[in-house]
């Protein structure tokens, strides 16, 4: 069992608290990315993992067994960092050999297992160099392999791919995605990017300075949204979130327009005697229609082709807002467009702090 359980864990820098107390519980073989803004507490949960942060309070159990006063060396944890921390004077082949030979392994087994690792992550060709002749791809991918070829309880990733170009983040990540499949080893992957969450996690924790604000699937996280925060943060583009009041059980935008309430949203705002409300809109759930059908009216400002889609910018209730569209439309920059909210995807939030998420607390 490499299951980690955090009980009550908090986390001071003298007078500080930076992760309150915190409960979670990562199933064996399960890969879980915690996202969110810089300053969230993620890494410093993954050092707390490894061991490199002590606990203020409360406890940490990897499997059934309480490693709160154990040693990095002693807890069976793999760390691959940022800036790959690899020894520059070594070959590949002995930077992923040195933890093995500590750990007094036989030349035997040592070879089985960096050959069959460097297989598996096709860095063979590189076995003889030294990291200052590998690109930045080639070093996270042996990175990876020392780590893998200790066989560790489990993985934790911190932030692996930020110093890759964007054509390398996504073939890393999905050698990461594939090596979790393969593996069957529990794997933390801390990351700022929701796109690396949304493609790599069988469950997302999104936290905000250091609270958990939800823990789901990639489409409960996304679809489901607890609160603003949620909402605002996971998806690229952002959510479009515009301020209305209640008019019985429709929605006023702070231009008058009235959005009409379908069953979904009435019974949403019927939960709440609140009556300025956050209503957020995904660009993908903005669609052209014709004038008679249009919630709003927009004039394009900018113009984004991104060849499978088209991002189109307004303004809309003094905010600049994004719809995403089909670029078959061709949108042009001052074009005005009808557009219309797809009600059964819209979301309705509290407007205060918290930012509850109406629509998801009532099954929509």
């Amino acid at each position: 069992m490499s299951s980690i359980t955090f009980e009550k864990v908090e986390k001071n820098f003298g007078e500080i608290n930076v992760i309150p107390p915190f409960d979670l519980e990562i199933f064996d073989e399960e890969l879980v990315v915690f996202v969110g803004p810089s300053g969230c507490g993620k890494s410093t949960l993954l050092r707390i993992i490894c061991g490199l942060e002590t606990i203020s309070a409360g406890d940490l159990y990897i499997g059934d067994r309480r490693v709160n006063d154990l040693s990095p060396s002693q807890r069976d944890i793999a760390m691959v960092f940022q800036d790959y921390a690899l020894y520059p004077h070594m070959t590949v082949r002995q930077n992923m050999t040195f933890a093995l030979e500590i750990q007094g392994l036989g030349q035997k087994e040592i070879n089985a297992r960096v050959d069959r690792v460097a297989n598996q992550l096709q860095i063979v060709p590189y076995l003889g160099r030294r990291p200052r002749a590998l690109s930045g791809g080639q070093r996270q991918r042996v990175a990876m392999g020392r780590a893998m070829v200790r066989e560790p309880r489990a993985f934790l990733f911190d932030e692996p791919l930020s110093n890759l170009d964007a054509k390398l983040r996504v073939d890393v990540r999905t050698e990461i995605k594939a090596l979790s499949q393969s593996l069957r080893t529990t794997m933390v992957f801390v990351t700022h990017d929701q796109v690396e969450a949304m493609t790599l996690s069988d469950r997302i924790v999104v936290l905000n300075e250091g609270i958990i604000q939800q823990v789901g699937t990639p489409e409960e996280v996304y679809d489901t949204p607890a609160n603003a925060f949620v909402a605002g943060f996971m998806g690229s583009p952002s959510m479009n979130m515009f301020g209305v009041r209640r008019e019985g059980d429709d929605l006023r935008l702070q231009d008058g327009t009235t959005i009409a309430s379908d069953g979904r949203i009435a019974r949403a705002v019927a939960t709440t005697g609140a009556t300025d409300l956050i209503l957020g809109v995904r660009p993908e759930h903005l669609s052209v229609c014709s004038s008679e059908d249009a919630d709003v009216a927009v004039d394009i400002l900018v113009v984004e082709p991104l060849g499978s889609d088209t991002l189109c910018s307004f303004e809309l209730g003094n905010k600049r807002c994004i719809a995403r569209m089909d670029p078959e439309l061709r949108p042009k920059t001052g074009d005005r467009l009808p557009l219309r909210i797809n009600r059964k995807r819209a979301h309705l939030f509290e407007a205060n702090d918290a930012g509850r998420c109406l629509t998801s607390s009532t099954g929509g």
